[in-house]
């Protein structure tokens, strides 16, 4: 068995060092980018390990069995006297120690740079490292999916690749977690990676025992294999429901680009102002007094003054003709004005305020005037 794991630490050296260079680099790349702040604790740096971490783990268990079919090799392995198992596991001794040192060894010559005084400007906290040790275990099970996935003798490419599915289980977890700092939970997404890991192990070692044979699998392999692959097809699934979701919805948006967006407005003084957008070019065409049918001169792309106001879309207002054809009234339906008190919403132009009542006591809760905000 030395001979074999010698031979796979020697045929994998330039992928560990490869792995190392690319890790190390963007780990010091976002720490030059914001000298005043501790990556470790930026949501940038986590997301870099979450992502490319277990993307390089992946990518080594691939390099490590995928050509292992090749002029069949892994059958010139098997006739050495050494058992399938044996060999997986000198491919996981190789594989997972240059992961970890890839990993590892950036992460822990940063947080020694960072906690050095005077290196960065910030406050340093002990526990600074734990996204990326969080991140550097979440990448243990995608080195055994990339494992499943170059030795399984499958015809579909597909069912071959399915399996990596279970493994963006911790990879969700240590980003939602991380991304707030919750300390205990990132805590716990450890054992989650080593039961995910432990699956993938279970799987593949099914999957070199009996490889090429077609044999019969031990129940527990079955079910660890048919856990990923079900995982799997259930996240390939979402995947492509959201992205459907998003090009349906990014249609519909070029759709109704070259239409006005229209939306009123409620200035400090008072006075309710109609609006009309164009959405494509997020520049206003005009600007008009719902209540004489004036137009008014506005800046093409500039937000309307005195915004004491608010803004009410077109289905809350519904502007109530006089017999001199004004619009004194204007009902708003909106939480946000109602939480103030004011249930219906009155457009006074004699006296050049919105007004707010309550419809229950039927008192004036708010005004909306030159003096800005004010209750009775």
């Amino acid at each position: 068995m030395k001979a074999i794991i010698w031979k796979e630490f020697r045929e994998n050296l330039k992928w560990g060092v490869l792995l190392l260079l690319g890790s190390a680099y963007g780990i010091i790349t976002l720490q030059a980018l914001e000298l005043d702040q501790v990556v470790l604790f930026n949501s940038e740096y986590l997301i870099f390990a979450t992502f490319c971490f277990p993307a390089g783990a992946l990518a080594l268990g691939l390099l490590q069995t995928v050509f292992e079919g090749s002029r069949d090799r892994w059958a010139y392995l098997v006739h050495r006297g050494i058992s399938p198992e044996r060999i997986l596991a000198a491919k996981a001794i190789a594989g997972l120690t240059y992961l970890l040192i890839a990993t590892a060894l950036p992460l822990i010559g940063m947080t020694w740079w960072c906690s050095r005084p005077g290196n960065v400007a910030a406050p340093w906290h002990p526990i600074a490292p734990l996204a990326g040790v969080t991140a550097i275990f979440a990448a243990l099970p995608a080195w055994f999916a990339g494992v499943l996935i170059g030795l399984r003798d499958v015809r579909w490419y597909g069912s071959r690749i399915l399996p990596a599915g279970l493994g963006l289980l911790p990879m969700m977890a240590v980003l939602m977690f991380g991304q707030f700092w919750v300390v205990p939970q990132m805590l716990w997404t450890i054992p989650l990676s080593l039961a995910v890991t432990a699956v993938y192990a279970v799987a593949a070692v099914g999957v070199v025992r009996h490889r090429g044979a077609y044999a019969p699998q031990p129940v527990i392999t079955r079910w660890c294999l048919a856990l990923t692959t079900a995982c799997g097809a259930l996240i390939l699934m979402c995947v492509l429901v959201t992205m459907t979701y998003e090009g349906l919805r990014e249609l519909s948006s070029d759709l109704r680009r070259n239409r006005l967006m229209s939306y009123y407005f409620v200035t400090e003084e008072g006075r309710l102002l109609h609006f009309e957008r164009k959405p494509a070019t997020n520049s206003i065409v005009t600007v008009t007094d719902p209540a004489t049918g004036e137009s008014i001169p506005h800046p093409a792309n500039s937000e309307p003054h005195g915004q004491i106001g608010f803004w009410l879309a077109p289905e809350q207002v519904q502007l109530r003709p006089r017999e001199s054809g004004q619009f004194p009234e204007a009902f708003v339906r909106t939480r946000e004005i109602s939480a103030a008190g004011a249930s219906v919403w009155y457009y006074l132009s004699e006296q050049g305020v919105f007004a707010g009542y309550n419809r229950g006591t039927r008192k004036r809760a708010l005004t909306i005037g030159p003096d800005g905000w004010t209750e009775p």
